[in-house]
């Protein structure tokens, strides 16, 4: 645990250096990884900019005589292919900015205080907070949240304020991961490999801003197995949620760029967690149908002409459901 805990602040120096790139061995290298160690260094080892489990014997999930290990393996491995497209667009960002993909806190923080005081947490990316637990025998603990309000993305209905230290529990199976305040994180279905299917639907889940304010992301995608994005073949996708005195206003930008063409058809789904339940939903200006939740995403890879929105109360989603045409679309939310 010692070890994973000085990977973590090493790496964290090492990305201050002017390396946005930054990953480590799961589990350690030159030992064999005891069981608990190597499920609480696993999920964590997949939340960097590359994954490698890499080292003394057993390393590889199938070595150790137990189906919890491969489980919580499967799990992580499928949390970062859900996570790709997030993934992808914050590291073009890296190289553009020379910004770190692990970042330390005060990195995006720097007028917190509290933010210079934390070594054992970071930012993945711009908007993707995460506190790994590096000591045994432990099933939760402190985590320090910078300014702002942040969600936990382990089930998205806990809300916590930050500026302050709060206390969360962390099964064996997980790491506590939060979102802030005003994020949009893009996801896409887990699969074998990346490339193992050309088109496919991608969701975006929003965390609406406080009123006034933004939610932003901007997609980014290249032919994803050549060297294209070197000579600047490449598409980007502005989003925006807008929050409203008594809606939201979704607006998304047609891809700018050139040298790349998506694919083919797909279908674009917008999961906002509002807590407010929808009256009206619009998209360029014209009324959409509402449906059940449960058959929002039927057909979603091959349906790429039907626009239905629709509200789960358990969960305080508002799910928009819509085809892809790589235009400009407004998408208006009433409130009741």
């Amino acid at each position: 645990y010692a070890s994973m805990a000085e990977s973590l602040r090493g790496g964290l120096s090492f990305t201050l250096s002017g390396f946005s790139f930054w990953s480590h061995d799961m589990g350690g290298f030159v030992k064999s990884t005891p069981e608990d160690l190597y499920c609480r260094w696993i999920p964590f080892g997949f939340l960097t900019s590359h994954t490698r489990a890499h080292g003394a014997p057993p390393t590889e999930p199938w070595l150790y005589d137990s189906k919890r290990v491969q489980d919580v393996f499967r799990k992580s491995a499928e949390m970062k292919y859900r996570l790709m497209p997030y993934v992808y667009a914050q590291a073009k960002e890296c190289t553009e900015k020379g910004l770190p993909m692990l970042r330390a806190l005060f990195v995006e923080f720097p007028d917190d205080p509290g933010a210079w005081k934390v070594d054992d947490e970071y930012l993945f990316g711009s908007q993707i907070l995460v506190a790994p637990l590096l000591e045994s025998g432990m099933t939760g603990r402190t985590v320090y949240l910078p300014e702002g309000k942040w969600i936990d993305y382990n089930n998205k209905q806990t809300v916590y304020t930050g500026e302050q230290w709060t206390t969360v529990d962390a099964p064996l199976s997980s790491v506590p991961i939060f979102v802030k305040q005003g994020s949009i994180i893009p996801t896409m279905p887990v699969m074998n490999y990346t490339h193992e299917k050309p088109v496919y639907p991608l969701t975006f889940e929003i965390f609406p801003a406080q009123e006034g304010a933004q939610a932003a992301f901007t997609l980014y995608e290249d032919e994803g197995e050549d060297l294209g994005y070197q000579r600047h073949e490449f598409v980007k996708t502005p989003i925006i949620c807008s929050t409203l005195a008594n809606g939201y206003e979704l607006t998304v930008s047609a891809r700018e760029g050139k040298g790349y063409t998506v694919p083919g058809p797909r279908n674009l789904l917008f999961r906002i967690y509002s807590a407010k339940a929808p009256k009206e939903i619009t998209v360029k200006g014209k009324k959409i149908k509402q449906t059940k939740p449960e058959r929002l995403e039927e057909n979603l890879e091959n349906d790429t002409e039907t626009v239905v929105w629709s509200w789960d109360k358990e969960t305080g989603v508002c799910s928009v459901r819509m085809p892809d045409k790589g235009g400009n679309e407004q998408i208006m939310i009433a409130f009741k």
